[in-house]
Parts: structure tokens; sequence; C-alpha cells
């Protein structure tokens, strides 16, 4: 005949081996639920559930003592590395989950800062896990830090060309020239780079 044994998984907390360990450190039941926060029913009632999941038993108390049997000090020592890896995990998990994505923002154009201002603010707000740095370029760097790595994206006023660089138009606005009334190019109700170049 064929005797198939079925063993179902223990379905254990880690608020049920919190216990037991406490315990097993005081050895007193009114200390150990003092550190969990617990009343003391309700620390003997995990225990209770500790060992019907288990299915023995793990702790002898009386009026006098509080002693763990062989089966709980076994247990504590298998489950406490196992309750600090779990702590550590949770630890980890919530650390990852804090960390906010950076974006740093270069430009050097300062008549641009009032457009940009707004559409950082509004990014922002649409955004909150987002944390934006703004980088301000200096000059000679056109690219706003782009080839170094020092920004993510760039601001920038004017067309420029850098391989490994895409360019995408934001807005454009007009500009103006301030010349004197008696510059041939004044009376000109417009005027391009090509005529300057020309005098």
């Amino acid at each position: 005949m064929l005797v198939v044994a079925y063993f179902l998984p223990v379905d254990l907390e880690m608020r049920h081996l919190r216990a037991l360990l406490t315990v097993a450190e005081e050895l007193n039941f009114t200390r150990a639920a003092q550190r969990l926060h617990l009343s003391q029913q309700a620390l003997s009632g995990q225990i209770r559930q500790l060992e019907d999941r288990v299915g023995t038993r793990l702790v002898e108390r009386d009026t006098r003592r509080v002693a763990l049997t062989a089966a709980g000090l076994t247990l504590c020592e298998q489950a406490r590395p196992l309750l600090s890896t779990a702590e550590q995990a949770v630890a980890a998990a919530r650390a990852a989950g804090a960390q906010r994505t950076r974006l740093t923002i270069g430009h050097i154009a300062p008549q641009n800062r009032r457009r940009v201002a707004p559409a950082v603010r509004e990014f922002s707000d649409a955004h909150p896990e987002v944390e934006l740095i703004i980088h301000f370029a200096t000059a000679p760097d056109p690219l706003g830090g782009l080839r170094e790595g020092h920004a993510d994206v760039a601001v920038l006023a004017g067309e420029f060309e850098h391989e490994g660089i895409e360019l995408r138009p934001l807005f454009s606005e007009p500009r103006g020239v301030a010349l004197s009334a008696e510059h041939p190019l004044a009376v000109q109700p417009e005027v391009s780079l090509a005529d300057f170049l020309a005098e």
C-alpha cells in the first residue's frame, strides 16, 4: 500500500516570531509585552497562535518562571536570522521608495529664464517625485553642460549642432537691434544678420 504524506507550509507571521524572540530574550512576559507595546494577554495570544501553527509547545510558563522548550530554542535559532533579513528587506524597500528621480536642467541664457521658470514650476507640480536641479552653465559652454554630463537637458538660446545631441525648439521670440538714427540701416523696417555682415 502506498502512503503519501502531504506537508502543508506553516503560515508564520513576523509578529509571531518577533514575539517569541522577545520572550526568549526577556524570559518574562511583562517585560516582553512592554518592549513590544502589547498587553500581556495579546502577547500570550500571539505565542499560542505560533504554537498552534508550529504544532508543538514552544514556551513553558508557570507562576515562577518562563522557559523555552527545546522546540522553542530551535525555532528561535532559526527565526532570528530570518527576522533580521526580513527587516533589512523592508528597510531597503522603504529607502528605495523614498528615493527621488533627479533631473538636471542646464541653461545659460538669462533672457530665457522668465519663460523657463513657469515651465519648471508646472513640471515640478505635476511630478513631485522628480527632484529638479538647475545648472547655470557658463557662456563658453553653449550646450549647458550636456557634453560633460552635468545636465540631462539644456535650455539654450539659438541653434547648436553637436553629435549625439538632439535639438527640440521650445519657443521663438522676436529680436530687435538699437541703431543710431544716422545709421544707413535705421531707415529699414527689418534688418538681418547678412545686412550687418555687408557693412
